[in-house]
């Protein structure tokens, strides 16, 4: 059930994310754009949590 909200959450934000980005440039860019960024940020908190040992 954690994992299910932790993709609804990701999901909308990433959402959000590429409509405000696309009013502002409205190509594809902007999506690519938020989607890289929304990779690196998950990356970064893998490693975190990773490092940290609070994933199970």
């Amino acid at each position: 059930m954690f994992a299910a909200l932790g993709v609804f959450i990701g999901g909308g934000t990433g959402s959000v994310l590429r409509w405000l980005v696309c009013n502002r440039i409205s190509t594809h860019w902007g999506t690519m754009t938020v989607n890289i960024l929304g990779a690196f940020f998950i990356g970064c908190a893998y490693a975190y949590f990773q490092k940290n040992n609070a994933m199970n």
